[in-house]
């Protein structure tokens, strides 16, 4: 979908810290608003393109919708000095761009913070983890595992097979200037364009297990509530998230 001007909704915070373990499993009797999600979007109502069925299926419809990006997002929640793990369970039933290999993507999630961010991208057609692309057929359900370690790199398993295709090292990462969960329809663009796609998600966990030193003491306090996602456009550039 084209559009004249980049829609940007910017949002800024301090970064929270936090020695607790952090586990964060989305539920499928309400919309994640409900479960301490926050929505974020360029125009659509929450109720227009997300729907909840069966007590274990969350479905994102935001085909024919224009130019526009619907997100949920938790902040404070990653810590880049801790391991982690995000685990998603969808399938892609349909995209404006089943191929794209660009910054366009039907839907995605991730885990930001000023080293260890990585974001999971999907199309019809494609697997996308930061920079690394795979072609790979998403029609069906399947499972995505993202396995995160401080100084290592990060592995990616789907099915529960590693797939070095998609895996990478420190120097893969992305990095952000927030700490910040988030899944959705982003508003990611490449020469004006933006996709939309239909996507049924069955799982999503977030877990990061506590630290065993004691930890630095950071700022509390939310600067100012907000991300870059929504208007990200450098989502392509190795070393800058939002």
């Amino acid at each position: 979908m084209k559009a004249n001007t980049s829609i940007f909704i910017i949002m800024a915070l301090a970064l929270i810290g936090r020695s607790d373990a952090a586990i964060v499993e989305l539920t499928y009797n309400t919309l994640p608003s409900a479960q301490g999600w926050n929505y974020l979007t360029s125009g659509p109502t929450e109720n227009s393109i997300y729907s909840v069925s069966g007590g274990n299926t969350l479905t994102l419809n935001t085909l024919s919708t224009g130019f526009s990006a619907a997100i949920y997002s938790q902040l404070g929640i990653v810590d880049n000095t801790l391991s982690y793990t995000l685990d998603t369970r969808l399938r892609v039933l349909g995209s404006e761009d089943p191929g794209a290999t660009d910054l366009v993507t039907a839907f995605s999630m991730g885990a930001l913070d000023t080293q260890g961010t990585v974001i999971l991208s999907f199309n019809a057609t494609t697997v996308r983890v930061n920079d690394k692309f795979l072609a790979f057929d998403t029609s069906g359900f399947h499972d995505y595992r993202v396995e995160y370690s401080p100084g290592a790199g990060y592995n990616v398993l789907i099915d529960g097979v590693l797939n070095a295709a998609l895996s990478g090292g420190v120097g893969d990462l992305f990095t952000s200037s927030a700490s910040e969960l988030y899944f959705g329809d982003s508003l990611f663009q490449s020469g004006g364009t933006t996709e939309n796609g239909n996507i049924e998600m069955t799982k999503f966990l977030f877990e990061q297990p506590a630290s065993q030193s004691t930890p630095v003491p950071e700022p509390a306090t939310l600067l100012l509530l907000g991300t870059g996602l929504l208007g990200m456009v450098g989502y392509a550039r190795r070393r800058s998230v939002t």
